[in-house]
């Protein structure tokens, strides 16, 4: 282990020094160990003994679904991008597009993403008041 010897001096408005200080108890780190993992880029890597196999499970469970919600929406962004492609084939080569299809193709996709990104929210606010 290398000795810390070099200092910067750092002045932070309240709000971000409460903040700090929150997330550095949160963790079991002092507050300068907190800056020095925001700083450089170590904020994530907590040791796995810190949580407590409930919070672990938290952890684990939440990603796996939002590994889900992700797959889910790749399948359906893949699917929609098929048909999507196909139209476009017809159209270059002078067919008529269905307006109609292409428009419930849109909505599809936009549904998929909107879908995606409220369980993404909703497991990331999970993961946040574990981490």
């Amino acid at each position: 282990m290398t000795t810390k010897n070099t200092r910067i001096n750092v002045v932070f408005d309240p709000e971000d020094y409460e903040e700090i200080s929150e997330m550095a108890v949160a963790r079991g780190v002092s507050k300068s160990e907190m800056v020095r993992r925001l700083t450089t880029g170590g904020v994530l890597q907590l040791p796995s003994e810190r949580f407590t196999d409930e919070q672990y499970e938290v952890v684990k469970e939440s990603l796996k679904k939002i590994f889900e919600a992700l797959s889910e929406c790749r399948r359906d962004s893949a699917g929609i991008g098929n048909n999507l492609n196909q139209i476009a084939r017809k159209v270059n080569s002078g067919e008529r597009a269905d307006l109609a299809l292409v428009e419930s193709l849109v909505r599809a996709h936009v549904g998929s993403t909107s879908r995606l990104s409220e369980k993404v929210s909703i497991l990331s606010g999970q993961l946040g008041s574990v981490l």
